[in-house]
């Protein structure tokens, strides 16, 4: 089950990401670069919208995942799903309404136009009203299928949804109506039919039993610590992953904070190659350490470490490398390539670090340890909002970008080992030196033998791919030979693969 939900998760992922990334350019194309900040606006919004769930949704996840180990029983699982998904639901409905009267302030005190109306951006901000209020309830459900392991469920609807929000969006903006009221009424159109298919899929996929309040409400007592502990993290990841947009849209002008936003897109293309991998090992690190496996929890630890090294570290030294050829080849727009490549480096570097973290952070979910995450978070709070305050007026986007990248930094070299002391013990120098110096070195060195190389190539759109091409299998090759327990899987697949074939030769079913 978990190589097919890895399988699932990165072809959902893969396909949402092309989804969300490939029609990029033609929003900015015919919406322009202060209306697609709006976009980015919005993004930010609904980011700090989930801090809203309480720690509600990831707490009821790990319960789902605790209840295929046995944890819980059906009248009890659904009893506490009853009593999140009615909060959900009104604080979905609550976040709609502030937003709807926070519009008119948002678009007129805030934000920094030349050629956008602040009327016309309150009017599109109170329809994204709509898209963000059913995006969060839509991510309880979803969190419930990640948590029963129903993985390809719910990569299956997630590219349903992506390919008609995406293919729709562009057909909408080309032949109605290019603005960004008709942008957002598509949105929440989508969102609300992908919405009605997560309920379903849902509740299909728990055994049928009685709800009661009483039952519900002594599961929830028991998971409560874990999700109070989620709060605080939720609150203070949100306060560090979005403080740097916040600001942004305060003091850049919006179509600055555009191509912010379009810099932002491209650098995630990091998060989404390791998140496919978190979400897949997260159940199984919390199915282990409820039957007390610390074993098979520790291999389980170095096989998703390992594995974010191999597959966002080609994502995240690709972005580095080749951020100018990438943004150039992607935008075909010179000049937001050229305003973009060196925030795009900043922003894929601070990514890659944080997926690094990525393997810690589970195992620490699995736990239900959630303080030292929490109280690292503060810290970095307390160092980040003065940098960021003293570094974004005069560096812009670029100063931003580079606060991310010397954030995730310290995560790495700080956060991590005061992790390893409780949790993992014993395990630590094994990660460093094996799960992340060994692949990434590696993947440096190769990136690095092919820029250079790239240099006598001559100059052109096909060529440039083929750079690109030629650098991210290099990278991808060369952290794969580095890692051990990457390389032993993808062996034990390419000879299956080969075991397979031969038996269904010819010459093989005479014998």
């Amino acid at each position: 089950m978990l190589k097919r939900n890895i399988v699932a998760n990165y072809v959902g992922t893969a396909w949402t990401a092309l989804m969300g990334i490939a029609f990029v350019p033609l929003y900015v194309k015919y919406l322009g670069d202060e209306a697609y900040g709006v976009v980015g606006i919005a993004a930010a919004i609904q980011a700090y919208l989930s801090f809203l769930d309480a720690g509600l949704t990831p707490m009821l996840a790990r319960e789902m995942s605790r209840f295929t180990g046995g944890a819980h029983s059906a009248e009890a699982i659904r009893s506490l799903m009853r009593i999140v998904e009615l909060w959900a639901w009104s604080i979905g409905a609550v976040a709609m309404v502030a937003i709807w009267f926070a519009a008119p302030w948002i678009a007129s005190d805030w934000l920094r136009t030349e050629t956008l109306a602040p009327a016309t951006i309150a009017h599109a901000l109170r329809i994204m009203a709509l898209v963000v209020g059913l995006r969060f309830i839509e991510g309880l459900y979803r969190g419930c299928l990640v948590g029963l392991q129903r993985q390809v469920t719910t990569n299956m609807v997630a590219v349903g949804a992506a390919t008609v929000r995406g293919f729709g969006a562009i057909g909408i903006l080309a032949w109605w109506s290019p603005t960004l009221d008709a942008f957002f009424w598509w949105q929440g159109a989508v969102s609300l039919a992908s919405a009605a298919v997560y309920v379903m899929c849902t509740y299909s996929a728990l055994p049928s039993a009685t709800v009661s309040v009483a039952v519900g409400r002594r599961a929830l007592r028991t998971a409560w610590p874990f999700a109070k502990g989620m709060l605080l993290s939720s609150f203070l990841v949100l306060a560090l992953t979005q403080t740097d947009k916040v600001l942004l849209s305060r003091l850049l002008d919006l179509a600055d904070y555009g191509r912010y936003s379009v810099a932002l897109v491209a650098s995630s293309c990091v998060a989404m190659a390791a998140g496919p991998i978190g979400q897949a090992f997260y159940p199984r690190l919390s199915e282990l350490h409820a039957r007390g496996q610390e074993a098979a929890f520790a291999r389980a630890f170095h096989h998703t470490a390992q594995l974010i090294s191999v597959v966002a570290g080609t994502a995240g030294i690709t972005l580095m490398l080749f951020a100018d050829t990438i943004m150039l080849l992607w935008t075909r727009n010179s000049d937001l390539a050229a305003a973009t490549a060196t925030p795009l480096r900043l922003l894929a570097l601070g990514s890659l670090l944080n997926a690094f973290m990525h393997a810690p952070y589970h195992a620490q979910l699995a736990t239900g340890w959630t303080s030292i995450s929490n109280r690292v978070n503060m810290v970095a709070i307390a160092a980040v909002v003065p940098a960021l305050m003293l570094v974004v007026p005069k560096f812009g986007m670029t100063g931003a970008a580079g606060v991310w990248a010397v954030l995730n930094a310290s995560y790495v070299l700080v956060g991590a080992p005061l992790s390893f002391r409780r949790l993992l013990r014993g395990e630590q120098r094994r990660w460093y030196l094996r799960d992340l110096a060994a692949p990434i070195s590696a993947a440096l060195a190769a990136g690095a033998l092919v820029r250079a190389a790239g240099h006598w190539l001559p100059e052109g759109s096909w060529m440039g791919a083929a750079e690109v091409a030629v650098g991210a299998a290099a990278i991808g090759a060369a952290a794969t030979l580095a890692s051990p327990a990457t390389r032993a899987a993808v062996a034990t697949i390419l000879r299956r693969l080969l075991e397979r074939r031969g038996s269904s030769a010819p010459g093989a079913l005479l014998d």
